[in-house]
């Protein structure tokens, strides 16, 4: 029997979820090995090159974006045809991509220098480079048929695998690492691990879609070229707005105050980034039900009513993520790197709102994403990366805040842009209905999410400041479990509280009669 929208969603949700919890396990041991054997200069040109790379994907112009939005009528349709004329035309972008980022990789390597300035570039930081930039340019060589999947509400297949891969790519990496503490061998295995994962993708994208291998294709219209070519335009201001405010961030501070501290940094990241991919696996898995529930005739109405619950769920999650992250993570980072790795709890306090602001949009740009509303973003995009550029370098230039300058440079872009249009856009040009409603719960989470933080980073500077970090970490689970109580009190009479309640009771009673029958 066919699953509904509900089931592959949620059960998309789970596997992603599950799969995550697993890899960010792993996620630390690699960076617990990686430290060990390679230091944190090696870890500052890890971040450095990464955020090199993510710049150069915008060479990919936001396609994999508009080609999923492409996908959803032709799949609810089951036009094979159609399907197949796509997906010939996105093979032929995505080999021009994967050429164009090969060549300018190879131009900004000229840059090195001014990029990783407090180190000297030797051969070896080169080769290092270009094996970065060769694991990009051969994972554009099979996204098109990744997308295909995600389209189609089989995210989970492209989660499983890629998390199988990356357990035996591990493994390796850390016994490469052990017998010789080479980067460059490290990176290698890399590589090989993104080959074998895209030939299993390919392969069964080809065995779930065997039509794509007939010679049934049909034609991509003008009017279809056209609508493509808007989303594409849409999302590549996007992409350009996302990499300066994000990928920037460890450009400027190997620039302007050295890799080390972008290997700092990126031991937060892993933290944040960790917490970020499950909330995003949550939420971003209804994106291929949102679409087939857009493309269906049950219309905008059942779509507002499931954002406004999303949107409550991911303000619960982002809240006490962000708690989690202002309380422990400088526990966490002593226990398990030294307390020389640590930032002060006034960065930490940036970086928790920074991370807030982030988090919460989510709902909001898989709306925006579902609906394909890239084109109606490209303003705010614009005046977002200008305005993130103006307030971190003004802020680096004429102040000594340092890695704060930047952080409150992005947040002070995203509240005048993102914050207010991204959820405006979606009710005027999507749900096509007022977004007075919306804004009064936006407010009123973001006002209560600021209380409880600037209260929490009160009381942990200035009353619970205690040597022992065991004595910490037990008043610290208190306080969580108190403001936990408080938060739920004072939402439990809430229409998406309810929801929230209802959905949890049919679950464990759904659990419950499954235990039931096996005994």
């Amino acid at each position: 029997m066919k699953k509904t929208r509900t089931q592959n969603a949620i059960f998309n949700s789970i596997i992603s979820i599950l799969v995550q919890i697993l890899k960010i396990i792993l996620a630390f041991a690699n960076r617990s090995i990686f430290i060990y054997y390679l230091g944190i200069v090696y870890l500052g040109l890890n971040g450095l090159f990464s955020s090199i790379l993510s710049v150069l994907s915008l060479a990919e112009l936001g396609i994999g974006t508009a080609i999923a939005v492409s996908l959803y009528k032709p799949l609810v349709e089951n036009n094979i045809a159609k399907i197949n004329a796509y997906m010939q035309m996105y093979k032929r972008i995505y080999t021009k991509i994967a050429s164009i980022v090969l060549i300018l990789g190879i131009v900004i390597s000229f840059f090195l220098p001014y990029l990783a300035s407090d180190i000297q570039i030797t051969s070896e930081i080169y080769y290092i480079y270009f094996l970065f930039l060769a694991n990009s340019v051969i994972s554009y060589l099979f996204t098109y048929k990744r997308i295909l999947l995600d389209a189609d509400q089989k995210r989970y297949i492209n989660v499983t695998t890629d998390f199988s891969i990356f357990v035996l790519g591990s493994i390796v990496q850390w016994i490469a690492l052990f017998i010789t503490k080479s980067y460059i061998l490290f990176l290698v295995i890399m590589i090989l691990m993104t080959i074998i994962s895209n030939i299993i993708i390919s392969v069964k994208v080809n065995k779930i879609y065997d039509f794509l291998s007939s010679n049934t294709i049909g034609e991509v219209t003008k009017i279809e070229r056209n609508s493509f070519s808007k989303h594409v335009k849409g999302t590549f201001i996007s992409k350009i707005a996302e990499t300066i405010v994000m990928s920037t961030d460890n450009i400027l501070m190997s620039i302007f105050i050295g890799v080390s501290t972008v290997g700092m940094y990126s031991n937060y990241n892993v933290i944040l980034g960790n917490l970020q991919s499950i909330i995003n696996q949550l939420i971003s898995s209804i994106s291929g039900s949102l679409g087939n529930l857009i493309h269906s005739n049950e219309g905008n109405k059942k779509a507002e009513d499931i954002l406004s619950k999303y949107q409550f769920i991911t303000f619960l999650i982002t809240l006490f993520s962000s708690l989690g992250i202002l309380l422990f993570s400088n526990i966490f980072i002593t226990i398990w790197l030294g307390k020389e790795y640590l930032f002060s709890v006034n960065i930490i306090f940036i970086i928790t709102l920074n991370f807030f602001i982030t988090v919460y949009r989510m709902p909001f740009l898989t709306f925006i994403n579902g609906y394909g509303l890239f084109w109606e973003q490209k303003t705010k995009n614009i005046v977002e990366a200008i305005l993130n550029m103006v307030f971190s370098l003004g802020l680096l230039i004429y102040s000594d805040l340092g890695i704060v300058a930047i952080l409150i440079g992005t947040i002070l872009s995203s509240i005048f842009t993102v914050v207010w249009y991204e959820p405006y856009s979606v009710y005027k040009f999507g749900l096509k209905r007022s977004s007075k409603s919306v804004f009064k719960v936006i407010v009123m989470h973001y006002c209560y999410a600021l209380t409880v933080l600037i209260l929490t980073y009160l009381l942990i500077t200035k009353f619970l400041v205690v040597e022992s970090i065991l004595i910490q970490i037990i008043y610290y689970i208190i306080f969580y479990i108190l403001l936990f109580v408080l938060t739920i009190s004072v939402f439990w009479k809430t229409k998406e509280l309810i929801f929230v309640r209802e959905l949890l009771n049919r679950m464990l009673a759904k659990f419950a009669n499954k235990f039931r029958k096996q005994n």
